[in-house]
């Protein structure tokens, strides 16, 4: 079961890099960054949530150059 996260504050970027954010390709909204993920590819991203509903969640995974 997924967690809700309450806080004031929704993180969209990570804190290295504050101009990168990402668009819910749904609802057009920012989404709330999660984190650094790896893909099965063994590739790094950053990971992007945007929450419709408890059974509705829409994620968008952005590849790390290096």
């Amino acid at each position: 079961m997924r967690r809700w996260e309450m806080s004031r504050e929704i993180v969209a970027s990570p804190a290295d890099d504050p101009e990168l954010s990402a668009r819910c390709p749904n609802c057009g909204c920012v989404m709330m960054y999660r984190g650094i993920g790896r893909l099965r590819n063994s590739k790094l991203v950053h990971v992007y949530e945007c929450v419709h509903s408890h059974r509705e969640v829409h994620s968008v995974s952005i590849v790390i150059s290096e």
